[in-house]
């Protein structure tokens, strides 16, 4: 009897109680929620600096394509125009930075593709290179690096209308000028050679007494020896702010282009500030808000901006905004060493 009895009192403890259970339900709860910020944290420190050494291979891509061309690489022509493999470098490239430096980051086939063809076989030759996304251009804070609609209606001169586009986080450093008008470029290889661009050197100096102020914007050639400020006291490629909900629409005007496409908002950024300091400061990509020509990112509390001597800096985004303009502009005497 004292042995049953036993094994009925031991029985009626054996599992937990509802109350029990649900203390213990919440207490994983609240360890969740305090660990969850702590984990979101280390992963977007892994992808910061994924996103730092993508830059810093870009700043190194631009040192190499100095040391074989003598010259930092162009803007390209406009946005109707991608890159064309038999037309070399500089102001005779339609393409963009991006385009030029593919030879110097492994991607020398994607550079050369359609080489040596003409009429249909160049357009589809080039129509497979700008749907083609190359990962080393896209922050991991942002989109999956994959190629993403291209619904703009102007489609290109020197290509057939691609269905999706590789793009780029990335832009190039334009200058401290307000000077932010559209160029679509020539209409014709043949319309070229006495095209007025828009943003060429005569157009610019009979506006402002001085071309574009920064290192790369359209058919530029700049070389080491005119950023006189120093290498390593002004921009060369940077994070570009980017509208939240049009990371991946193809939408956005500041990012509806391919990253192959010459001179354009969506490759190449300005540091232009007034007097009052306001203007186009760096900003964190916002929801509901464009900042069409403005560097940024996605991650928080600062950007980050490769320099002309490959050295790359971690920016905050309150940084003071006449610096930002000096640091953009490459000849202007005003030699600052802000950078993280």
């Amino acid at each position: 009897m004292d042995r049953s009895f036993t094994k009925v009192r031991l029985g009626r403890h054996a599992g937990f109680t509802l109350v029990e259970l649900l203390v213990v339900i919440a207490i994983i709860g609240v360890l969740v929620a305090l660990l969850l910020p702590a984990v979101q944290a280390a992963r977007e420190a892994a992808r910061r600096s994924q996103c730092t050494n993508q830059l810093k291979q870009l700043g190194l891509a631009g040192q190499l394509h100095v040391d074989a061309l003598g010259f930092f690489p162009s803007g390209g022509w406009g946005d109707q125009w991608v890159g064309a493999p038999d037309l070399g470098a500089g102001k005779t490239q339609p393409g963009g930075w991006p385009y030029q430096l593919l030879p110097y980051l492994e991607e020398t086939a994607r550079r050369n593709a359609g080489r040596g063809q003409n009429g249909a076989l160049s357009l589809a030759a080039a129509k497979a290179m700008i749907e083609t996304a190359i990962p080393g251009f896209y922050c991991p804070s942002r989109r999956a690096a994959i190629a993403y609609p291209y619904l703009h209606g102007g489609g290109f001169r020197n290509s057939d209308r691609p269905e999706v586009v590789g793009r780029s986080c990335y832009a190039a450093n334009m200058g401290d000028l307000n000077w932010r008008r559209n160029d679509l470029g020539p209409r014709s290889l043949a319309d070229a050679e006495t095209y007025r661009w828009i943003h060429s050197d005569e157009v610019l100096i009979k506006r402002f007494g001085t071309g574009h102020t920064g290192v790369v914007f359209q058919r530029s050639e700049i070389a080491m020896r005119q950023i006189t400020d120093g290498t390593s006291h002004t921009y060369l490629f940077g994070e570009k702010n980017i509208q939240p909900e049009h990371y991946t629409t193809g939408t956005v005007g500041n990012e509806d282009q391919s990253m192959y496409n010459g001179h354009d908002q969506d490759n190449i950024r300005l540091c232009w500030v007034n007097d009052e300091g306001k203007g186009l400061v760096p900003v964190p990509d916002t929801p509901n808000k464009t900042f069409t020509y403005a560097f940024g990112g996605p991650h928080p509390g600062s950007w980050i901006a490769v320099y002309c001597d490959g050295s790359v800096h971690t920016l905050s985004y309150d940084m003071d905004p006449f610096i930002h303009k000096r640091l953009g502009n490459r000849q202007d005497g005003e030699v600052t060493n802000a950078g993280g």
